[in-house]
């Protein structure tokens, strides 16, 4: 789960989520949320992508893996949508 992933890579950087919140200018309970997979208490799916885009960039990781795996895990079908509009614009652009 990408909460799990982030919490260790804070630990491992001995940071606590009073520094993310300072670092990131998010709330802690928005951090504390999406390290327990709570994305349901966060104000909706922008937010959260943009919170954990955020989070990993701050821990120096790679932003975009972190928000695809998110999204593959959470909103599988909103992945699948945008595969299926890049494919069909492929196609489109072949004619």
């Amino acid at each position: 789960m990408i909460g799990d992933k982030l919490r260790a890579e804070r630990e491992r950087q001995y940071l606590t989520i009073q520094d993310i919140a300072k670092g990131t200018s998010i709330r802690a309970v928005y951090i504390e949320n999406i390290e327990k997979g709570e994305y349901d208490k966060l104000p909706g799916t922008v937010y959260a992508k943009g919170f954990i885009r955020n989070y990993a960039n701050f821990l120096k990781m790679d932003a975009d893996a972190v928000v695809r795996q998110f999204m593959d895990e959470n909103h599988p079908e909103e992945v699948a949508a945008a595969e299926e509009a890049k494919q069909q614009l492929a196609e489109a652009e072949e004619q």
